[in-house]
């Protein structure tokens, strides 16, 4: 998850597994993490790794559009962080 504020942010992640799992996670979330933060080494993320991302993004907007609970949790959302209800586009 990520929260956008005025000149700062917050970034998070929430990990669902199996108990078996949970041993592991720590350490391929790590790993994954690592990966990015390195990935200016490597010449970046890459445009297709970009539209995928963004691809998804939107994807999962629109999914959450559907439900009148993530609609108002939305709502609530924008009207904290922007003072207001964006419109789609934006």
């Amino acid at each position: 998850f990520h929260h956008t504020y005025t000149n700062s942010g917050l970034f998070g992640i929430a990990i669902a597994v199996t108990p078996e799992l949970a041993s592991v996670v720590p350490q391929i979330l790590a790993s994954q993490l690592d990966e990015i933060s390195r990935a200016h080494t490597r010449g970046g993320i890459t445009e297709f790794q970009l539209r995928q991302a963004k691809n998804q993004l939107r994807s999962t907007m629109m999914y959450g559009l559907k439900s009148r609970m993530l609609q108002v949790e939305d709502l609530g959302h924008q009207v904290q962080t922007a003072g207001r209800k964006k419109p789609w586009p934006e």
